[in-house]
């Protein structure tokens, strides 16, 4: 997009808007720029980013006149991939999330606060001693 239609886009809105920059330059007290700059200058570059969007259709159009290549297809493509790769990014996250579950429920069992899992496995082995002597006929008694 030519820059010209961009800066033609930001002196309509300063000439609509009480005219005036941005440049923040002057003293108040103290030497102090003008307080209300920084929101101008985001003002500005959204109705540049409102004017370049507004404008590309007819911008694409001039193309395809000027260097008689159809850009449409290729518009089109990308428009496609971009939505193919928004539904890949979404399927990503949520086997993302499904990785993080499962990595957790292996931390929380493998720092198993309450011993449980070590406990259960000690009664077991126990069990099975006590078992196998009670088998030999070596039971407590």
């Amino acid at each position: 997009m030519p820059a010209s239609w961009v800066q033609a886009g930001v002196a309509l809105y300063g000439a609509l808007n009480g005219g005036g920059g941005s440049s923040g330059a002057g003293g108040g007290a103290g030497g102090q720029g003008n307080p209300y700059a920084a929101q101008a200058a985001g003002k500005q570059y959204d109705i540049a980013n409102t004017v370049s969007g507004a404008a590309q259709p007819a911008y694409l159009n001039t193309l395809n006149q000027q260097n008689a290549i159809n850009y449409n297809p290729y518009l089109q493509a990308s428009q496609q991939a971009g939505a193919q790769y928004g539904t890949a990014a979404q399927g990503a996250a949520r086997q993302s999330q499904n990785l993080y579950d499962a990595g957790n429920q292996i931390y929380n069992t493998a720092f198993d606060p309450q011993n449980a899992l070590y406990n259960r496995t000690q009664q077991q082995v126990g069990d099975q001693i006590n078992a196998g002597q009670a088998q030999r006929g070596l039971g407590n008694s």
